[in-house]
């Protein structure tokens, strides 16, 4: 979207990159390229009506009341909005795939009953479920650290759409291979769940004017050269740990704050609570339970802990390089592991406070074992598969939620509508 001043107004060009408004939408935020200001000050963020938008190849006269804040700042609100926005985007995209993965487990459930499971793909289902909560993860701790952490925030929300986007929408696509005779056998039952699919492929910043998850991810890469290697008795104050903690207490949101994110530190507030916890987490109860996980998730711990350190390293050669390093493929596949440690900072986080402060299956540490497995997996650092015994507890978790009615993200809420595609 291109804008140019007219008495009266900006007159918008929408060229081919313009999405339209989506379905049902009563407003929405266009950030238009404005060529009257200098760099960092050429777009203008508008806020219009559906009906305002101008067709693609046609203009458009729009009033001045329309602009938000003042000409040439739409960079500048964009990247302080996507602190929330991201880690929003990341939200909706959860919710619409817990119902994806629930018409994924009808098929078994309605072909046997409550009693064991009809032919399905187990490992399927089970994977899907670890994706949503590891995301889910994430985006909890998105949230939270809008109030907590104002300086990582972005990364933190920029991480959660990020993961949003790719693991869930690649695991969606799994998930059909489970809906396979269910569409053959009856499809009518079944038929919205491409439709459904297909909306959660879609991008979620479909226009190069957004400030995607990825741009902002790799903006922070030059600092992580600088970042030291935390052992255990490190002296830098920790990360809140409310920050990994559904209900408790958050100080005022001020979104004013600067950004300071990108700027070199000799610390990773996000990266660092992973070496803590896991320099801790041999000493948590609850493996004593679970002895199949105690040294499964040692040993898939240690491998994250090198994994930072190598990705420290790997991204010092981007900073002596200079800023057109950062668009090339080195620098998104640095992006895409510095995101996933972020989700492994959030798992362990997360399953640290709800084994402090709940009973349930979020405090057991299988879901946390397999979770980190899945997680070192794209890393590339091949651990071994996760115990059996941890893969057929999270199994059995996602059929007890179906047979339940509760959701499958991380408060495992009742759900208040149908509990299939069907109704």
């Amino acid at each position: 979207m291109k804008s140019r001043t007219r008495p009266g107004g900006l007159c918008l060009s929408a060229g081919r990159g313009t999405a339209p408004p989506p379905h049902g939408c009563r407003a929405l935020i266009v950030t238009a390229r404005h060529g009257a200001g200098g760099q960092g000050r050429d777009h203008t963020a508008l806020l219009l009506a559906p009906h305002e938008l101008p067709p693609v190849g046609h203009s458009r006269t729009v009033s001045w009341d329309a602009v938000i804040d003042r000409p040439g700042a739409g960079l500048e609100l964009a990247l302080r909005s996507a602190r929330v926005t991201h880690g929003v985007h990341a939200s909706a995209v959860l919710a619409r795939f817990d119902s994806l993965l629930r018409g994924a487990v009808a098929p078994a459930r309605q072909t046997s009953g409550p009693g064991p499971v009809g032919p399905t793909r187990p490992d399927v289902l089970t994977g899907a479920f670890l994706d949503l909560l590891v995301s889910d993860s994430v985006t909890l701790c998105a949230a939270r650290a809008a109030h907590l952490l104002p300086d990582w925030a972005s990364v933190c929300s920029a991480a959660a759409g990020y993961l949003a986007e790719r693991l869930l929408t690649e695991t969606g696509h799994d998930l059909t291979t489970v809906l396979e005779g269910a569409r053959f056998g009856s499809a009518r039952r079944y038929e919205e769940y491409a439709h459904r699919l297909g909306a959660l492929a879609a991008p979620l910043w479909p226009t190069q004017d957004e400030v995607s998850p990825q741009s902002v991810l790799i903006a922070r890469l030059p600092a992580c050269a600088h970042r030291l290697v935390l052992t255990a008795d490190g002296r830098d104050e920790p990360v809140p740990q409310a920050l990994f903690r559904p209900d408790a207490p958050l100080p005022a949101l001020d979104l004013e704050r600067p950004i300071r994110c990108s700027r070199p530190t000799r610390t990773d507030a996000l990266l660092d609570s992973l070496v803590r916890h896991a320099a801790g987490i041999g000493y948590a109860g609850d493996l004593a339970s679970h002895p199949g996980c105690r040294t499964a998730l040692a040993g898939v711990l240690n491998r994250l802990v090198a994994a930072i350190a190598e990705l420290s390293e790997a991204c010092a050669p981007l900073e002596a390089a200079g800023h057109g390093a950062l668009t090339g493929p080195y620098a998104r596949s640095l992006a895409d592991r510095y995101a996933l440690l972020v989700a492994a900072a959030a798992c362990v986080g997360v399953w640290w406070q709800q084994r402090a402060y709940t009973r349930g299956f979020l405090s057991e540490s299988c879901w946390l074992t397999a979770a980190l497995h899945r997680i070192a997996g794209l890393l590339g650092a091949a651990p071994p598969e996760a115990p059996d015994s941890c893969l057929h507890r999270v199994h059995e978790e996602v059929l007890a939620r179906f047979d339940g009615g509760l959701s499958y993200d991380l408060r495992a809420t009742p759900l208040a509508g149908p509990t299939t595609l069907d109704g």
